[in-house]
């Protein structure tokens, strides 16, 4: 593991959703300075309820003081969001946030913790950022195929993508299709897949929130978003109204069709530390995503943390997802998913051990180790 370090990420805002790069530099942070920036949203606001949300969170979170290292929790890094401005897709705007990011940076940090920092940005909107300092290793860390996101222009993405790419010393990305379409001539993407944090699920207990709601219960956390095959889920919620569907997480996606449906309940966003003990209930967890230009690339980290919890999970097709086929039910169309969820529901607890025993192997602190092994690959462990 790297040690001593400054290192400075910029990347969604900490604690928000938990996600990859959280987890990695949690086992970071003991070791090294990390600070952790937060810079514009790479897609446009609307007028929209979720954006209007959104926005007061985000003015809230800039207005915050920096948040010490650790401060309350060992592994949390110092954070920084600065006040900037939305509408990326101007390059002045571009220029002008750049600027206040930096000058935040210089104002918000001591003496000596900008020099020379690994650097590592999960974020094309930050395509100029990594050649800013006089880096010792400058890192893209991409999770998502950014281009197709919903309500992005791509053709931009794509251009700070680029430019990220070409910047950056070590390119990692989370899956083989990602690495398949991202990689170009001299600048090959390293693999690193998802991990779990496999006690924080596997020894969960029961908040008891859900026992309101008839089993069996069909799980499913994370974003509601565009990617969600919604015409699946209305037609299993029909088709078997006696199966409790229940989603956990924001909602950024019309849902009306599942109004006065009595056995769909969107619960909303719930605490991380909380998560396991609603996901213990579930009898299967889900992952009902279209299949598309987006999705073919992504990983999804709840996979690992349902089988994690013991429990049988459905998928659609989904590349990432077909290398666990052998603990997973892989289904093309909703009258498969529903048959494979039918099936799962058959198998009862017997089979969670070795479900859970599959997610021990990808921990995330091996994941980290791995991660950093990446950036002592490139650079050697004596910089």
């Amino acid at each position: 593991m790297i040690k001593g370090r400054n290192i400075l990420v910029f990347s969604d805002e900490w604690g928000r959703h938990p996600f990859s790069c959280q987890h990695i530099m949690k086992y970071f942070v003991p070791h090294n300075n990390v600070t952790w920036v937060t810079p514009t949203g790479m897609r446009n606001p609307t007028l929209s309820w979720y954006d209007l949300k959104r926005a007061v969170e985000k003015l809230r979170v800039m207005l915050a003081p920096a948040g010490r290292a650790g401060e309350g929790d060992p592994g949390r890094p110092r954070s920084i969001s600065p006040l900037t401005i939305p509408y990326s897709q101007f390059g002045l705007i571009r220029a002008l946030n750049r600027r206040l990011v930096l000058r935040a940076l210089r104002k918000r940090t001591a003496k000596g913790d900008l020099d020379d920092p690994i650097v590592v940005s999960t974020l094309p909107i930050t395509a100029g950022y990594l050649k800013s300092f006089r880096d010792q290793a400058a890192v893209y860390y991409c999770v998502d195929d950014f281009v197709n996101w919903p309500g992005i222009d791509g053709e931009l993405m794509r251009r700070l993508e680029d430019q990220m790419i070409d910047d950056a010393d070590v390119f990692i990305v989370t899956s083989d299709e990602l690495a398949r379409i991202k990689s170009r001539a001299g600048k090959r993407a390293i693999v690193i897949p998802h991990g779990v944090d496999v006690e924080h699920f596997a020894e969960a207990t029961s908040n008891g929130a859900l026992q309101g709601i008839r089993p069996p219960i069909i799980g499913f956390f994370g974003a509601i978003s565009p990617w969600l095959d919604l015409d699946l889920l209305h037609r299993m919620a029909k088709a078997r109204p006696e199966w409790s569907l229940v989603f956990i997480g924001p909602c950024d996606t019309d849902v009306s069709r599942f109004d006065g449906m009595d056995n769909v309940h969107f619960l909303g966003k719930v605490p991380y530390q909380e998560l396991p003990r609603y996901a213990v209930q579930f009898q299967v967890g889900i992952i009902p995503f279209l299949v598309n230009d987006l999705t073919v690339s992504v990983n999804p980290l709840k996979l690992l943390e349902y089988l994690a919890c013991g429990l049988p999970v459905v998928s659609t097709d989904l590349p990432e997802v077909r290398k666990f086929a052998d603990k997973v039910r892989i289904a093309h169309g909703a009258e498969a998913f529903i048959a494979q969820v039918e099936a799962a529901l058959a198998e009862g607890t017997e089979t969670g051990p070795a479900r859970r025993a599959v997610a021990r192997g990808y921990s995330w602190e091996a994941i980290a180790e791995t991660f950093s092994a990446a950036i002592e690959g490139a650079f050697g462990g004596d910089r």
